[in-house]
């Protein structure tokens, strides 16, 4: 015996004393209390820890020691298992073990390390029988009425096994709190309300929950086993893209069932919808999962709650008030993902993604990927706006435009209008276009005083009298933009009645209030903004243009053919009227089965591509 220690290797010999110096190094310096190492020691000889954690890992993951403190004990017990190997090569195991409490250790310090490790060893050994004796076979493992057949998934919160419940005999999936008996009071309310918020909701794409309870201080709840494959694998299978917004679709219903009853996700992502093997996705980890009317917040307000790569810009920057169309941003995220084959955002840091899931527009999927149809960019991108209010506002909303765009009819979304768009822009590159903007001012100030001294361009055309009036309203105009570009827009709403007040030919006001009503779904009121443009200016072919729209809104397809008509009349290259014709065409044509409307939306969609290339 003597001799095979002689002749042992540093590995081996870290193997045997790596732990027990670890434990007088955290003792020595103070990192961690005996009954901290006690309860870890514990933990880790428990049939539930996976067999290579370490008590260093444990002690981590239970916030006793800081990533950087477990560093500086790991590099000091290298030190000594160093010196000890070196002074000892040749001595028996005895000497060993005396040169081991020789490390500047008290005789207290020493009775507690040997106290410690009689405990961790002798409750090791009886939960070794229990085991042996319930399991002969060792295929699985006994967690209360429940056998523990295999870990299935494992998180930053908890670990979950394929189990058998005994009693009924079926299969079920058990998630276990992580941080078992050392769990805080906070990981316990967290792991509660996931349980509660997804009990809550009964829904067939949704994963039921059967059980909550704590069995020898182990928190845990059981739900319905999937057996299947996450949407995340699916998508990097490359499974067919009508598939894959089939699964979307009943997410989305699944999601606005939660949402009805006052449960937002905020953790939408492929890895937390599994696809059973008869093809139903099924929504699953509600541990981020806020009711709207709780009075008490999970987290303290202005932390981040998400992953990453979906979370909305509300999310990153830690607002308290998020709400569904959060989870709307994660589902335009993971349709972003199928559409292009990337994420729409990434970087090198955490900081560097935050800030450009805030500040940075995504690259449209089909600057990236060609094939991808228009329809389903436009659905992506507005699931995936910045401002929560010009996304979808249900998910059902959003199911019902991929519904449609399956079955080949007209979706109800549409671009940003160009006032949002352009305050999208300006905000983004504010320095930059500061910079241009004043060059160009500087150059135009030159060529007014060439040309036409101090005056005004705009103003040129405008009547003598009227012109003081008119100077007002374009005040108002200017503060309306101001407010859209900051998403006030009612407030918009206002400052631009105002300038129609000051002056009632200002036809851009009546555009933007209707613009306005666009976006809110209030057609018949955007239909009378724009009709008071044409009283005052029966050839402005914009106006025409966005009635076609607002008829599209309402599925009225042949006043929106008639209106884009009149837009292409008076503007001949107006390409976004072609488009807007073309589609009213095909949806008109698929309503009555007419082949001739057919023809005539691709003669116009057509004339929109050679428009495009001039």
């Amino acid at each position: 015996m003597a001799n095979t220690n002689r002749t042992m290797d540093f590995r081996t010999f870290c193997a045997q004393w790596e732990e027990r110096v670890f434990i007088q190094v955290l003792l020595n310096w103070r990192l961690a209390s005996q009954e901290q190492i006690q309860n870890a020691l514990r933990e880790k000889s428990s049939p539930l820890s996976p067999a290579n954690t370490t008590l260093g890992q444990i002690l981590v993951r239970n916030r006793v020691l800081s990533p950087v403190n477990f560093s500086k004990a790991n590099n000091i017990v290298r030190q000594q298992l160093q010196n000890m190997y070196t002074k000892q090569q040749g001595a028996d195991t005895a000497h060993i073990s005396q040169t081991s409490h020789g490390l500047n250790l008290s005789q207290q310090q020493q009775r507690q390390l040997q106290q410690s490790q009689s405990q961790a060893s002798q409750t090791a050994t009886q939960q070794a029988a229990v085991q042996q004796t319930q399991q002969p076979q060792q295929k699985t493992r006994r967690f209360g009425s429940y056998e523990l057949i295999e870990e299935i998934a494992r998180g930053g919160m908890g670990v979950v096994y394929k189990a058998r419940q005994m009693y009924l005999n079926r299969i079920v999936a058990l998630k276990l709190l992580l941080s078992g008996t050392a769990a805080t009071e906070s990981e316990i309310l967290r792991f509660k309300r996931e349980a509660e918020a997804a009990g809550s909701l009964q829904h067939a794409n949704i994963v039921s929950i059967y059980e909550i309870g704590k069995q020898d201080n182990h928190h845990y709840f059981t739900m319905d086993f999937v057996d299947g494959e996450t949407l995340q694998a699916l998508i990097k299978k490359k499974k067919p893209r009508k598939k894959l917004l089939e699964y979307l679709i009943k997410v989305a219903h699944a999601l606005q069932h939660a949402h009805q009853r006052g449960v937002i996700h905020r953790d939408i992502k492929p890895s937390n919808i599994i696809v059973s093997k008869d093809g139903e996705p099924k929504v699953t980890d509600f541990g981020l999962a806020k009711k709207l009317d709780a009075e008490t917040m999970l987290t303290e307000s202005g932390s981040a709650l998400g992953t990453p790569f979906y979370m909305s810009p509300e999310q990153t920057t830690g607002e308290k008030e998020v709400t569904g169309q959060s989870d709307i941003y994660s589902l335009g995220v993971i349709l972003y993902e199928v559409l292009a084959g990337r994420y729409p955002f990434n970087g090198s840091t955490l900081v560097e993604l935050y800030h450009k899931i805030v500040n940075d527009d995504p690259v449209p999927p089909r600057k990236i990927n060609r094939k991808v149809d228009k329809d389903l960019e436009i659905i992506c991108l507005k699931c995936m706006e910045k401002v929560p209010e010009m996304r979808y506002t249900s998910a059902k909303e959003l199911a019902d435009d991929l519904e449609n765009y399956l079955k080949g009819e007209a979706i109800s979304a549409r671009r940003s209008s160009p006032v949002y768009r352009w305050g999208r822009k300006i905000k983004k590159n504010k320095k930059t276009i500061g910079a241009v903007a004043w060059g160009i001012v500087t150059f135009s100030a030159l060529v007014w005083l060439l040309f036409f001294g101090t005056m005004d361009l705009e103003l040129y055309n405008i009547p003598k009298e009227e012109r003081p009036q008119y100077l007002k309203a374009r005040k108002h105009m200017e503060e309306g933009r101001l407010l859209i570009r900051k998403h006030k827009l009612e407030e918009a709403i206002k400052a631009f009645e105002k300038a129609i007040k000051d002056y009632k030919k200002m036809k851009e006001a009546y555009i933007s209030i209707g613009d306005i009503y666009q976006v809110y779904k209030d057609y018949q009121k955007a239909l009378q903004e724009y009709s008071r443009v044409l009283e005052i200016d029966e050839k402005y072919a914009p106006a025409y243009f966005r009635k076609g729209h607002s008829y599209m809104g309402l599925k009225d397809w042949d006043r929106a053919i008639e209106e884009f008509s009149m837009a292409i009349k008076y503007k001949r290259d107006y390409t976004e009227a072609f488009d807007g014709r073309s589609q009213a065409y095909r949806n008109r044509g698929d309503k009555n089965q007419n082949s001739a409307d057919f023809e005539k939306s691709i003669k116009d969609y057509e004339e929109a591509r050679k428009l495009e290339k001039k």
